[in-house]
């Protein structure tokens, strides 16, 4: 029994240490409410050391003790110590609950405010840096994408760039070839329209002195348009209008006689025609009459075929482009500039647009030393009007003011303080500027409403009127005030 009571004791001592030691532990959890479950987990520790603890006083006394009577009373003491172990285990389990309930109703408001808080705090630093993740990462493979989407790009650019390229040479190219095709076209369709102007110079050979077009035809004749200048003798004075003195030769079996319904100087055209009875059938059958483009739609830089007679050379096709177009040559008609090559013996030929119209009638060549690619034709509209009235009138009846002048310029106006405008350097006698009171010296600014600044403008307006038609003139005189003067417009005699 002094042993049990001695066990006994010694148990109580243990367990009363223990239970200051667990005091000592729920004193410091107090203190430390984040510390909490680390000692909770160092109880649990330290009471596992308990129980190995008693197993082995337990193991000692047994030892010690070999009778099995005392054994067994010691057995059976350590199941009542490990009841009454259990109960005060039970006990300080429920002294924790207490004092935990205690903790927590103690810091209830802290539990409120920073529990709460710090868990709060914490899912927000969690979700932060999630985000913060997910931005770097979106970053890099969005700028990774955004580089590889950009490199795509280029190269469909690239690819798209060159694509077009491509396709843009070929389209210049396709185009070339189907240009030159239609040249290849047009020559062999309108060669035998464009035929020669012949003179019998006395002797077995006819020579060529220029070039001619036919553009109409009836039942009974062939209509032809040529350069005045090509049939007009320089000897006499006069047109040839004799059968032996010019022919029209459309090929080596069919030269025939030709007639002059009427020429313009102005203009520089002359109309010819050819009865139908001295061409073959043969010939007739292959011969298309061109028609005339509306040449106020032509268009620099387009196609421009010359078809003539150079130098003898007949049936000769040049091709170029239209190089400017309303230029000026001292005569009452627009010209259009081409760079098709155009020689002595073109004159009277044709200028064909890339659909096998005329856009005009080659006229004029500038030859001088290092000049190339200067050719000009008679714009299409104009040689329209002069044909008509031709055919109707056998001349060209323009209205006529009867003043030669030149143009005032900016610069001329500023020396000589004069208005721009045309200035008359002479008046003819009778005309309708004479009959008007205009005087040379004179400024013409301007011309039915129309503001003129140079001779060019005065002769616009006055092309555009008919014989017979009144013209209103402001006309500055030095040293006196502006004048309105009424001109009537008279029949040019050339």
């Amino acid at each position: 029994m002094g042993t049990k009571n001695l066990d006994e004791n010694k148990d109580k001592k243990i367990n009363d240490t223990n239970l200051d030691e667990n005091k000592n532990d729920e004193v410091k959890k107090e203190d430390s409410i984040d510390k909490e479950s680390d000692k909770n987990n160092a109880e649990v520790i330290k009471q596992n050391d308990i129980e190995k603890n008693n197993d082995k006083i337990l193991d000692t006394k047994t030892t010690e003790n070999k009778d099995n009577d005392e054994s067994v009373n010691i057995e059976q003491s350590r199941k009542e110590k490990k009841g009454d172990d259990k109960k005060e285990e039970q006990e300080i389990s429920n002294d924790k609950d207490e004092k935990s309930d205690s903790c927590c109703s103690k810091n209830d408001d802290e539990e409120e405010k920073k529990c709460p808080v710090s868990k709060g705090l914490r899912l927000l630093i969690i979700i932060l840096f999630v985000m913060i993740v997910l931005g770097i990462i979106y970053k890099t493979t969005g700028c990774n994408l955004a580089k590889i989407d950009n490199g795509n790009n280029n190269s469909q650019e690239e690819t798209t760039a060159v694509a077009n390229k491509d396709e843009n040479q070929s389209e210049v190219q396709e185009k070339v070839k189907t240009d030159l095709e239609m040249v290849q076209e047009i020559a062999a369709t309108y060669e035998p329209a464009i035929v020669s102007v012949v003179m019998n110079d006395g002797s077995q050979k006819l020579d060529v002195i220029g070039t001619a077009v036919v553009f109409d035809e009836d039942e009974e004749n062939i209509y032809i348009v040529s350069n005045q200048h090509v049939i007009y003798d320089r000897i006499r004075g006069k047109a040839y209008e004799r059968s032996e003195d010019l022919f029209i030769q459309f090929d080596d079996e069919n030269v025939c006689e030709m007639s002059i319904l009427g020429s313009d100087t102005r203009s520089d055209l002359a109309v010819l025609k050819v009865s139908k009875e001295k061409i073959s059938k043969e010939f007739l059958s292959k011969l298309v009459p061109v028609n005339f483009a509306d040449s106020d739609k032509v268009k620099v830089g387009e196609g421009a075929i010359a078809i003539g007679n150079p130098l003898g050379f007949v049936d000769t096709t040049t091709f170029g482009i239209v190089s400017a177009i309303n230029r000026k040559m001292d005569l009452d008609v627009d010209f259009i500039q081409i760079d098709a090559a155009i020689n002595s013996g073109n004159s009277g030929g044709a200028t064909f647009n890339l659909k096998g119209e005329v856009i005009g009638i080659n006229t004029i060549k500038i030859q001088d030393t290092g000049v190339e690619g200067l050719g000009f034709a008679v714009s299409a509209n104009d040689v329209k009007k002069v044909i008509t009235e031709i055919r109707e009138n056998g001349k060209v009846d323009r209205p006529y003011l009867g003043v030669i002048g030149l143009t005032i310029s900016a610069q001329k106006a500023e020396q000589f303080d004069l208005p721009k405008g045309a200035w008359i350097e002479t008046v003819e006698k009778e005309s309708g500027a004479y009959m008007a009171g205009i005087l040379p010296g004179d400024v013409i600014t301007s011309a039915d409403g129309n503001k003129i600044e140079s001779i060019e403008d005065l002769i616009k307006v006055i092309q555009s009127k008919k014989v017979g038609d009144s013209i209103e003139l402001t006309v500055f005189r030095a040293g006196q005030d502006e004048l309105k003067l009424t001109a009537k417009l008279t029949s040019r005699n050339d």
